[in-house]
């Protein structure tokens, strides 16, 4: 389990960009990396993290901001 604060580090290291750039309302049309393979980084890096069980969220691929992951993570109980 983590916490907003890793899922902000965990968003900036699969991005590849500063932490300061990943804020709670930081949306994937703010930050030019979080493109599409941006987006398989965080998944990817989330799914590592997290022991494989953020792969049977089907939603999560379709989460395209900071706030929206983070959301979604708690209803699934993998955020503290």
């Amino acid at each position: 389990m983590i916490n907003k604060k890793k899922l902000l580090e965990i968003i900036a290291s699969a991005l590849k960009v500063k932490k300061s750039k990943i804020k709670e309302n930081t949306k994937s049309l703010d930050i030019d990396e979080w493109d599409s393979l941006g987006q398989l980084n965080i998944l990817s890096k989330l799914d590592v993290i997290l022991d494989g069980k953020t792969a049977k969220i089907k939603k999560l691929s379709e989460c395209y901001s900071v706030n929206s992951i983070y959301k979604l993570l708690i209803k699934h109980k993998l955020l503290k």
